[in-house]
């Protein structure tokens, strides 16, 4: 959450600007991968996997100008979420053994 405020006055000319930026960049992984050389055998049954995010932004930009002839107020916010999303079954070896 962030928050930007600001107040202006004047008796002749108010500017007043209040910017609000966020930036979140997240690397989410999740995966079943065989690297190196420790084996492990697991009975499963069918196998998945997912990754998601939720990531978000709660942002509020705002401000108040005033004078007695000219007042200008602006209330800016920008964000920006970037994500790179991995979900892997990798390098893995099946074997089947079926009983007759």
């Amino acid at each position: 959450m962030s928050l930007t405020t600001g107040v202006a006055g004047s008796g002749i000319v108010a500017v007043l600007v209040s910017l609000s930026g966020n930036v979140i960049t997240d690397t989410i992984k999740a995966g079943i991968v065989n690297e190196g050389v420790i084996r492990s055998q697991v009975d499963a049954g069918a196998l998945s996997i997912s990754a998601s995010d939720t990531s978000t932004v709660d942002a509020l930009a705002f401000g108040v100008a005033g004078t007695g002839i000219v007042a200008v107020g602006v209330g800016l916010s920008a964000n920006v979420i970037t994500s790179t999303i991995h979900a892997d079954i990798s390098d893995l070896y099946r074997h089947h053994t079926f009983d007759a």
